[in-house]
């Protein structure tokens, strides 16, 4: 019997004994794919009534035609109208959606297949006014999503009335946080906490290789081939494909159509790949979609990309690893009542066995061991679980029942805190005192479904005992924090977003829970056994210290440790945290930065602190390695960097052996000059380049509008031709044809000089970005080489007694630069100088909220600007800024340099007015395509 459908009609019915049956009665017709090898067994198909399947005895019903198509879907209720996202307040927009293709620079969320949006090759459907976003071959209903506002309440504790315009970059310019998003976009957040380590940014992750994932100790290869192939088709969209055998001759089914498909998402433990696409199905968890009948498998994106029509019969064999009933992936009310076990089967047998003969494993639940072993172990307990002897020699390596206790919190459907709950628990951590957090967030715990407050407690308990043995596994309950939070407390998916933001907040939140349960009562912890030291040490107090620099900035330290060996290191006072220390540690040729952690008398790298004061910590690792600590940082602490004589060396006081230091300031001055010099010539020529660069896109965009002219003129004589030839008579037809000829052939020059112009924007605009982004790297050594010789100025004009002019010829420098150095007012941005004035009075308000800047913008010219101080974010700035008779708000970032910028990466410039002095002759558009203005006009005080 030929491929196709079989249909019968049902004499008998019949009411489901199992959760595979579906219920049928008399008369209904039923549909089944053939060939049937059996009308009396038991067959697989779809009631055409009901539009259910499943499975039913074929002695109940009676075989009356075969059918080479389906029959046509009816569908005579209305459509079910999407699910309301929870908790939003609504501002109706006043105009349609105004929409627009945009790429995917960083991840954003598919309202209609519900996955995130990525990669170069991706392009992201949007709407400019509301936050609607799809993919561009998912279908969707504009009619069903009004263009509205929507504004989660989860943020409006943080933000002002309006989100702030998000400036994204390319992914190779992505800092920390946004890899840790795209990790968590793609189901890769396993690996966060390494990839936060080893401070993985976008140009980092591009250059990424088998070796360089192997040396970050991740060593599952599936894990590895998963994240290469995800940052292959993050950066160029051309990752490995397969062609999709065993379903590519199969009909294809309606676009936006799900085929009949009964789909599940699905987690798989092996590389797997889309039946639609080719390409990997990414991820370490949830990977994608599979159905049920058929085990046809995409990824979300692809579920309504015209995929083939389910056949209604099993293709892809099933795994030996799928079980009948799973539990991994399962809910948790279906696996146990805390009546009868404190904690599904799967986690007591793990946490049983790791209590056994884990608990004094180094690094246990930090290492992720290779993906045989561990994937068996999960298969074993995910077929039937009370059969597995944890005993067994197979199941002895604690780090591989650790692994599965992961994997199995990774594919809860719910996380064990319940994603409803997680902004409750964020917040009121954040908004509580220390005093009474504790109360407010056992209230929340209490208010767990019984299930997962049952198993809550019991994870939170294993991971109090492992964290009491410190002293051998090297686990405190800081770092078992670091890797369970992400496991144990996350939002719902669409608002990924917040695990990064919120991540010191929810490890805070794990390790105080661990600490304070009721289970730390029963039976009080071992003191950590202190440290030997020598009789004969002498005691030193911190202050005399050489190495020991008090309060100094960041900045200053990084550079007296530029240049210096491995070793190096110095202690200074912590700003972020005060009555604490910062050790910064020169290793591999960077700087290292340590906190050194302070409680109840005691200093440490981390708990249990068990130094009683920073000299013995510090004497301490001079000659042990700080791996006890940290493995990566193999290094003793050797050289101390003494401030005592950098400071005579820096401030002119006299060293041994100097004399008089005179002509060695000189000297100094003139190598700094002549580096100023260097880097302003760089600077000029890059400027002379960007200058040029920026006016050659303003003559492409001038005359691509005159071939859109000429291309519309073509167009509308076209048309005018085809008219005259259908009414002109037999004998005027060929000249007419020839000249329409002559026409089709000037359209496609016209045409095809089109593209080429468009090309040559392109590259302009990228040939730009480059030249941005070199001058704003330069920027920063130009001002720090201005400042350095103010200094040397300064010395030389009041201690040393010399004269300014007999400074200048002693260097070789030429002009009266140097005066507008001695007035003490660094002129920071010496190249980009305005043609208005652009002092702060003209442009910076004091406290605004978004509403007073949109009044006093309102009236005002496209191009016009104020900066105010925000309401919420005390001490941080955000531009306001009218563009197509629009008042924008844009963030204004701090850098880790103290510097300012729209954009993470670009915080480059040392104050407030160095950054409108730029961007009053640099277009915004080079961070956000629609902001295609400068800062023109201020508004301030007088305006």
């Amino acid at each position: 019997m030929s491929s196709g459908w079989a249909r019968f009609k049902v004499l008998h019915s019949f009411e489901p004994r199992d959760r595979r049956d579906i219920a049928i009665h008399e008369g209904d017709i039923m549909i089944v794919a053939r060939p049937v090898l059996d009308y009396s067994d038991w067959l697989t198909g779809e009631n055409t009534r009901t539009g259910e399947v499943g499975e039913f005895p074929g002695t109940y019903v009676e075989y009356i035609g075969d059918i080479e198509d389906l029959p046509q879907e009816k569908n005579d209720t209305p459509p079910v109208p999407p699910p309301r996202p929870p908790r939003i307040s609504k501002v109706t927009a006043p105009d349609e959606h105004s929409l627009a293709e945009t790429p995917a620079l960083t991840p954003a969320w598919c309202y209609q297949c519900e996955d995130f949006i990525w990669g170069v090759e991706d392009k992201v459907s949007r709407c400019l006014r509301c936050d609607l976003s799809w993919h561009c071959k998912c279908p969707v209903e504009l009619s069903r999503f009004p263009c509205e506002v929507l504004k989660n309440l989860s943020q409006e504790d943080e933000e002002d009335d309006d989100a702030y315009i998000h400036f994204s970059t390319d992914p190779e310019e992505w800092q920390l946080d946004d890899v840790l998003l795209w990790l968590a976009a793609t189901n890769n957040y396993l690996y966060a906490e390494v990839f936060r380590e080893c401070e993985i940014t976008g140009a980092k992750l591009r250059e990424m290789t088998d070796v360089k994932l192997a040396q970050m100790n991740i060593s599952d290869s599936t894990h590895k081939q998963s994240l290469l192939l995800a940052i292959q088709e993050l950066f160029t969209g051309l990752s490995e494909t397969r062609k999709p055998g065993m379903f590519g001759s199969l009909q294809s089914a309606k676009p936006g159509t799900k085929g009949s498909h009964l789909f599940k998402e699905q987690s798989f433990r092996t590389l797997q790949w889309c039946d639609k696409c080719g390409k990997c199905l990414w991820g370490l968890f949830r990977q994608g979609m599979q159905c049920s009948e058929c085990g046809f498998q995409c990824h979300k994106k692809c579920m309504f990309d015209s995929i083939v029509v389910c056949p209604r019969r099993r293709l892809r064999k099933r795994r030996e690893s799928d079980a009948e009933v799973p539990v991994f992936g399962a809910e948790l009310g279906f696996q146990f009542r805390p009546a009868e076990r404190p904690a599904p089967i799967v986690v007591m047998k793990c946490i049983q066995a790791l209590d056994k003969g884990g608990l004094q494993t180094l690094g246990i639940h930090s290492i992720i061991p290779t993906g045989s072993e561990k994937n068996a172990l999960r298969t074993a307990l995910n077929q039937s679980a009370k059969n597995v002897n944890m005993e067994d020699e197979e199941w002895k390596n604690p780090h591989c029942i650790s692994s599965v206790l992961k994997m199995y919190l990774n594919e809860l459907p719910t996380c064990v805190f319940t994603e409803e709950k997680y902004f409750s628990f964020v917040k009121t951590f954040k908004d509580g005192s220390r005093e009474s957090v504790g109360a407010r967030l056992q209230e929340l715990v209490e208010s767990l479904p019984e299930e997962n407050k049952s198993l809550l407690k019991y994870i939170l308990e294993h991971l109090y005992r492992v964290s009491q043995n410190v002293e051998w596994n090297d686990m405190s309950s800081m770092k078992l924090a670091r890797i369970f939070a992400p496991l144990l407390l996350r939002p719902e998916r669409k608002n990924i977003m917040a695990l990064i933001k919120n991540h010191e907040v929810t490890v805070e939140i794990v390790d105080h829970l661990t600490k304070t349960g009721e289970w730390t009562e029963t039976k009080p912890p071992v003191p950590p056994r202190r440290p030997r030291s020598s009789a004969a040490e002498p005691l030193e107090r911190l202050q005399d210290c050489p190495w020991y620099w008090g309060d100094i900035n960041k900045e200053t330290v990084s550079e007296r440790l530029k240049d210096q060996p491995d070793g190096t290191f110095i202690v200074r006072d912590s700003r972020r945290y005060p009555g604490e220390y910062t050790l910064t540690l020169r290793k591999g040729g960077v700087n290292k930065l340590i906190r050194i952690l302070y409680k109840e008398g005691h200093y440490g790298f981390s708990e249990p602190l068990t130094f009683s004061s920073v000299v013995e910590l510090i004497n301490y690792y001079k000659t042990r390695s700080l791996a006890s600590y940290n493995p990566k940082l193999d290094v003793k602490l050797e050289i101390p960097l003494h401030k005592f004589e950098q400071d005579e060396d820096e401030e002119g006081g006299q060293g041994p052996g100097t004399g008089d230091d005179k002509d060695l300031y000189i000297e100094r001055l003139r190598r700094v000059h002549q580096e100023f010099v260097q880097k302003s010539d760089d600077y000029e020529k890059i400027h002379e380049q960007f200058v040029q660069s920026e006016q050659d896109i303003t003559d492409c965009h001038e005359e691509l509008d005159a071939h859109r002219e000429i291309m519309k003129m073509i167009d509308d004589q076209i048309t005018l031709h085809e008219h005259f030839q259908r009414e002109a008579p037999p004998q005027n037809r060929a000249i007419l044809r020839q000249n329409y000829e002559l026409l089709r052939h000037k359209k496609q020059e016209a045409n095809a000089r089109l593209m080429t112009l468009e090309r040559e924007v392109n590259n302009k605009m990228e040939e730009t970005r480059t030249l941005t982004k070199r001058m704003n790297s330069i920027k920063p050594d130009i001002i720090k080489l201005q400042r350095s010789k103010q200094q040397y100025y300064l010395v030389l004009t009041t201690a040393k007694k010399m004269e300014i002019e007999e400074v200048k010829a002693a260097i070789g420098e030429e002009g009266s630069e140097t005066s507008a150095l001695l007035d003490g007012n660094i002129q920071e941005d010496i190249y980009d100088q305005p043609h208005i004035d652009l002092s702060a009075s003209r442009w910076l308000r004091g406290k605004l909220s978004k509403d007073e800047a949109k009044e006093l913008l309102e009236n005002k010219e496209n191009g016009s600007f104020l900066i105010r101080e925000s309401v919420v974010r005390a001490g941080e700035y955000a531009l306001a800024l009218k563009h197509r008779d629009c008042v924008k708000h844009i963030a204004i970032n701090r850098g880790p340099n103290r510097g300012y910028g729209f954009a993470s990466n670009y915080t480059t410039h040392v104050t407030l007015e160095d950054l409108v002095r730029h961007y009053n002759t640099t277009s915004l558009q080079i961070h956000n395509s629609e902001l295609d203005t400068t800062l023109m006009y201020p508004v301030g005080d007088d305006n």
